[in-house]
């Protein structure tokens, strides 16, 4: 019902979404034109003519749009994004098993990305697209299905080619030690940048330096309450407060506090599950990244579906106050909700990305031990106080261990 929706709307605008961008960008990369020029000083702060503010790959990958008509585009793009979409709910799936309330977890994982995953289909945004990749490299890195742990970082390698804004996976790779993936993710990105370079009629260096002289001119200028960065929160609250007209003191606290929070989630790091790390760093880059619009928030599809399951699993009052809290921060802005707008300029995304790190770094509920009298696997029956034998607990576990004991 809801795809039909965006349809519709789609087929009624085709002229609006952001797909133009993409497909201007890979037109012109055809044509060996600038993907990206400054206005004159004066004229803007940041704007570029083309409107284009991704790497040069993403325009090589965009080519097949320059052979459709714009409307078509529309159409397929969102048909190709809520097919990633449902790549993504079968990947969450494998990543951790649904509980025996899965209608629970389901339903919560719904309602923390909701609002997210709306405006990335009605925009026509690529973070659809992103999610699946970043799950592809987790189970990938995980070796699930057999999957060589290379493909881990072709996956990695094109979402961070795509849109960098997941790069603090690559230090928390490396503290891990995943070599062969960091290996395979570079040489994923070098290998579309060389295959942009080949298409490119003009060198495409100086076109990287231009997408890097952009980008904080735009963060700069984007400062805005829709705006969920950690950086443009505090920097609103400081000019908000007459405190300071720069940037600086807000860049500086907030890449401090995201330092801190790496540190944390180093610190209470599961080695058994991998996947609380990686979901811990995807939420940490929301808040680093100088700018986070509600759209790039569909990546919290992989944090919210393990803290949903915690708290289906176990349900706990903390837990559970804690997640209501972060709905409201989430929701309640929302024109369709709520309308309550303000919340975002007092940074109530950046507490709910903030409140769902916490819930993961709490770490998984503790694992249900049966009662007395009750089966265990095996056709037995545990006397009181006898603990269950060793292997069962493992065997209902989500683990790779786990899986091997099952």
């Amino acid at each position: 019902m809801v795809l039909g929706v965006l349809l519709a709307r789609v087929i009624r605008h085709p002229e609006s979404g952001d797909t133009r961008f993409y497909r201007f960008g890979a037109e012109r990369l055809a044509q060996g034109q600038p993907l990206y020029f400054l206005d004159p000083p004066g004229v803007s702060d940041y704007r570029n003519g083309t409107g284009y503010t991704y790497l040069p790959p993403f325009a090589l990958l965009s080519e097949w749009m320059r052979w459709l008509s714009y409307p078509s585009v529309r159409v397929v793009w969102l048909l190709l994004m809520a097919l990633a979409l449902v790549g993504v709910a079968l990947g969450l799936a494998r990543l951790a098993r649904p509980p025996p309330r899965a209608w629970l977890a389901g339903a919560l994982t719904a309602l923390i990305c909701a609002r997210f995953v709306l405006n990335d289909l009605a925009h026509g945004q690529v973070n659809a697209l992103l999610t699946l990749l970043l799950l592809a490299a987790l189970l990938g890195a995980r070796g699930e299905a057999g999957w060589p742990r290379w493909t881990a970082g072709v996956a990695l390698g094109l979402a961070l080619t795509i849109k960098p804004t997941s790069w603090l996976l690559v230090p928390w790779l490396l503290l891990e030690r995943r070599w062969r993936v960091v290996s395979a993710a570079l040489l994923t990105g070098l290998a579309l940048l060389g295959l942009s370079a080949l298409r490119y009629p003009a060198p495409l260096l100086p076109q990287i330096g231009e997408w890097l002289t952009l980008m904080p001119r735009f963060a700069a200028e984007c400062v805005v309450p829709h705006n969920a960065s950690l950086a443009a929160t505090l920097s609103r609250g400081l000019a908000f407060s007459g405190a300071s007209s720069s940037l600086l003191p807000g860049r500086l606290l907030a890449g401090a506090l995201v330092l801190a929070g790496l540190v944390l989630s180093w610190r209470a790091r599961d080695p058994e599950r991998p996947e609380r790390g990686w979901a811990a760093v995807l939420i940490l880059s929301a808040l680093f990244s100088p700018v986070t619009w509600k759209a790039h928030l569909v990546v919290l599809l992989i944090p919210a579906w393990l803290i949903a399951r915690d708290l289906s699993v176990a349900p706990s009052r903390a837990r559970a106050l804690t997640l209501a809290l972060a709905l409201a921060c989430f929701l309640l802005p929302s024109r369709g909700v709520a309308g309550l707008g303000g919340l975002e300029r007092l940074g109530a995304l950046s507490l709910g990305l903030v409140l769902l790190w916490a819930l993961l770094l709490s770490g998984p509920p503790e694992p249900e031990h049966p009662a007395p009298g009750d089966e265990v696997p095996g056709g037995s029956q545990l006397a009181p106080g006898q603990a269950a034998p060793l292997g069962v607990e493992a065997a209902a576990g989500e683990g790779p261990a786990a899986q091997e004991q099952a």
